[in-house]
């Protein structure tokens, strides 16, 4: 009585286990933008550049000082000199222009923290997007071992079958085993990158290396229609690390024009106020003193101060220019190598479908077929069996070649393909 009362608890707890549901690339990738410590980082810097504006622009705080001056030694009197005397004082240093230009130049070192921030979030898509990737290929790959190493098995036991009656060979009994072997040694080695790719994954993620990560299967050949000016003007206007480099040479060249007027003084203005006692002796009966005094600080020492800085940045400014016209000419470059691999995977994958995979199944059918009457050694129907699976391998390898291609160029883009073609087509 008591085992029939354990089977439907037993069903129940079955039924009630939640399925884990497979996540796209679009969600792995949002979750990323939220969760990865390294973008959370590059945002957190942008926002404190940002706080940085307002405060460099404004002139520095104003000193208020108290002294008592002139009191006699060893007594705290007021009364006995008419030169004691409690002194309040009141300084501001004026930094006329300067203070606009350093604001301007926190301005410029904001933006380039945000366009930092960009380009770690679009390398963080890419990453993401290769990783995804390269799992959906070790699956396929997974599957199609999987299913030949079963065919190998099969084809192992027919060798073994023709032995023992004597019309096979034992080198072909042999040759199944090793290479079913080869192919369990090969199907462990998948296996493994799979999940070490996962792992990888899911700390690009923000999770812990070892969480769960579901992708479900790839959903098919999806081509994109690409036209090379659109991207490349796309490129010359979007693309964020070139942004961010723009946003360095605007930064040296505030930086040189602050340094070419350093020399300039600032201008220091202070008023004070002096209460004083009636003491022995005072002619003016204790009245108060008040006053004013304006000063500048004198770069006595340019040559050896604010000139080797003027040169410095000048010469920093022109090396940010050189490196963004050599990060210009290289971007445009990638962008095309990557056009033209696009291009030479799609005609690889036409072809691959079309011809290669369709005759590489047909020998391999033939070749079984043929076996089976004898008119074909086993040795030739293992090697169309091996040579079929190399072809599927590489035909997935295109695949995801090309979705990795794609992904490395959005980076390049700095916004999704899809959007920049639905414009394009607009």
């Amino acid at each position: 009585m008591h085992r029939l009362l354990i089977f439907p608890f037993i069903s129940l707890f079955y039924l009630g286990t939640p399925v884990a549901q497979a996540e796209t690339l679009a969600q792995m990738q949002e979750e990323a933008m939220a969760s990865n410590p390294g973008v959370l980082a590059a945002r957190d810097a942008w926002m404190a550049a940002q706080a940085q504006e307002s405060v460099q622009g404004w002139w520095p705080n104003p000193q208020l000082k108290l002294s008592f001056e002139n009191l006699p030694s060893g007594e705290w009197d007021f009364t006995r000199s008419p030169m004691s005397g409690k002194k309040l004082m009141l300084m501001q240093k004026v930094p006329f222009w300067k203070a606009p230009l350093r604001g301007r130049m926190a301005q410029t070192v904001a933006k380039e923290k945000e366009a930092a921030w960009q380009v770690k979030r679009w390398e963080l898509r890419q990453q993401v997007a290769e990783g995804y990737h390269q799992i959906l290929y070790l699956q396929e790959a997974e599957r199609i071992l999987t299913q030949n190493h079963n065919l190998l098995q099969r084809l192992a036991k027919i060798a073994r079958v023709k032995y023992e009656g004597g019309r096979g060979l034992e080198q072909d009994v042999l040759r199944a085993e090793l290479e079913e072997a080869l192919m369990q040694n090969q199907l462990l080695e998948v296996n493994q990158n799979r999940q070490s790719q996962m792992k990888i994954l899911a700390a690009l993620l923000g999770r812990e290396p070892d969480a769960a990560v579901h992708i479900e299967g790839r959903a098919g050949w999806q081509p994109r229609l690409l036209d090379r000016e659109t991207l490349i003007q796309e490129v010359r206007q979007n693309n964020p690390e070139l942004k961010r480099m723009q946003k360095q040479w605007e930064k040296s060249r505030w930086q040189q024009r602050l340094e070419n007027e350093a020399w300039i003084p600032e201008l220091e203005l202070s008023g004070y106020y002096t209460w004083r006692e009636p003491a022995a002796g005072d002619m003016i009966g204790g009245e108060d003193f008040a006053g004013a005094a304006a000063g500048i600080e004198i770069p006595l020492y340019f040559f050896a101060r604010e000139i080797p800085r003027a040169r410095a940045a000048g010469s920093l400014q022109e090396q940010m220019h050189k490196q963004l016209q050599d990060a210009q000419k290289t971007t445009m470059s990638r962008v095309l190598v990557a056009l033209d691999t696009l291009e030479r995977l799609v005609e690889s994958e036409d072809l691959y479908r079309k011809k290669i995979l369709p005759q590489a199944r047909s020998a391999l059918d033939s070749s079984m077929a043929a076996y089976q009457t004898g008119r074909v050694e086993f040795n030739t129907m293992v090697g169309n069996e091996i040579l079929f699976i190399r072809h599927e391998l590489q035909y997935q390898k295109i695949i995801e070649t090309y979705e990795r291609e794609i992904a490395r160029l959005e980076t390049l883009l700095g916004r999704k393909l899809a959007e920049t073609v639905k414009e394009a087509e607009k």
